[in-house]
């Protein structure tokens, strides 16, 4: 059962080129930060 709350805060899947953008940035910011000091503000500034 899903909560009221729950459906709300769903968002739809990032898929194709901008999913592919992300994970790029992800990697980019893993390889120069590493896993400790990676964070999701990092990645959007990306």
């Amino acid at each position: 059962m899903t909560t009221k709350i729950a459906q709300q805060a769903h968002r739809p899947r990032v898929e194709g080129e901008r999913e592919d953008e992300i994970l790029d940035a992800t990697v980019k910011l893993l390889m120069e930060l590493g896993y400790d000091k990676l964070t999701m503000d990092a990645v959007a500034k990306e």
